[in-house]
């Protein structure tokens, strides 16, 4: 009689773990075809949202700009939204916010996703972008100083090769209009070490370089890096660029 309880109760317990196997399957399945339907439903919200903004109609973008903005929320405000969901949606809406101008909150939302995972790239990225933003909005009331630093705070976030290159070719852009060509230069010389082994940012820089020293008037200077990104970096597609810049400057 003992021996039949027993192995009653061990049916009875293994019939409890498979059930349970059984619910948290279905639980992580439903999570997976919820974050689908959340990615596609993101996706079909920023189209309309482009479509609106081509179309012009200020309602529209509104609009539609306010439907992504709560859906992203609802998003990640879910808890069934897996972490990988909860982090697009809240990405998406620092974009959004970002475009409406509204940049401290586009941050506070970039803030709150990297304090919970700090070397996440896209979310990096995404910061990277709205502080860029926020650069230009600053030198275009007149505060270089403080928009050039943001943008040098940037250059010390390390998102990826590449974005780390664009955002010091974006410094050394600035720095020339500024006609400050020492200082672009020097920028221009940090962004081959991002990329040690992509052609085209080193022929970027050596061309940009280039052009800072035709603009100081040491035309010499110019020439061979002209010359070197033609002769060395002949597959790089700046090299149209430099020929263009060789004939120019040699017609003089």
């Amino acid at each position: 009689m003992k021996l039949k309880e027993a192995k009653a109760g061990v049916v009875v317990t293994t019939l409890i773990v498979v059930s349970l196997m059984l619910v948290s399957f279905k639980y992580e399945e439903g999570k997976k075809s919820g974050n689908l339907l959340f990615d596609e439903k993101i996706c079909s919200l920023k189209l309309n949202v482009i479509l609106a903004e081509k179309g012009g109609n200020r309602e529209e973008i509104e609009e539609e700009r306010e439907l992504l903005k709560d859906t992203c929320k609802g998003i990640a405000n879910n808890i069934f939204t897996s972490g990988h969901a909860k982090k697009k949606a809240l990405r998406v809406l620092a974009e959004v916010k970002m475009k409406e101008g509204d940049i401290e909150g586009a941050l506070e939302v970039c803030e709150k996703l990297l304090r919970e995972a700090p070397e996440d790239k896209a979310s990096l990225r995404v910061k990277s972008i709205i502080l860029r933003e926020g650069a230009k909005e600053l030198i275009s009331e007149g505060r270089r100083e403080e928009g050039m630093e943001v943008y040098k705070g940037i250059c010390d976030m390390d998102i990826t090769p590449e974005l780390n290159a664009f955002n010091k070719s974006v410094v050394g852009i600035e720095y020339m209009k500024q006609r400050d060509y020492d200082k672009a230069i020097e920028w221009f010389q940090k962004i081959p070490y991002e990329n040690e082994h992509n052609i085209n940012w080193k022929a970027y820089s050596m061309l940009f370089i280039g052009m800072c020293y035709e603009l100081k008037g040491e035309e010499e200077e110019a020439e061979k890096l002209y010359r070197a990104i033609i002769e060395k970096l002949p597959e790089s597609q700046w090299v149209e660029n430099a020929k263009e810049n060789l004939i120019k400057l040699k017609s003089r």
